[in-house]
């Protein structure tokens, strides 16, 4: 793939208002499918394709104010306790 076909593909799974999905037929938007496009696209130069702001403000807005961690509101998973796997 060259850059102009990867900055395509990650064009391809941009959320209408912000963020990017996992995969695209599934509309499924996450923090983790943002930050990958994102990093994806500082790599390789191409991040004049997105709103900085707008996308900042969708991680931002995720961050949990007393613990600084970032939750997922978009995301379908719950939250499992690590000792409930043993």
């Amino acid at each position: 793939m060259n850059k102009q076909q990867i900055i395509n593909y990650i064009n391809s799974l941009k959320a209408k208002d912000y963020g990017f999905y996992l995969q695209s037929q599934y509309k499924q938007r996450t923090l983790m499918s943002s930050a990958f496009s994102i990093i994806t696209l500082e790599l390789i130069d191409g991040m004049n394709i997105i709103d900085r702001n707008k996308e900042s403000s969708y991680f931002l807005l995720s961050q949990d104010p007393n613990t600084g961690l970032f939750i997922d509101q978009d995301s379908i998973r719950q939250p499992t306790n690590v000792s409930d796997l043993e």
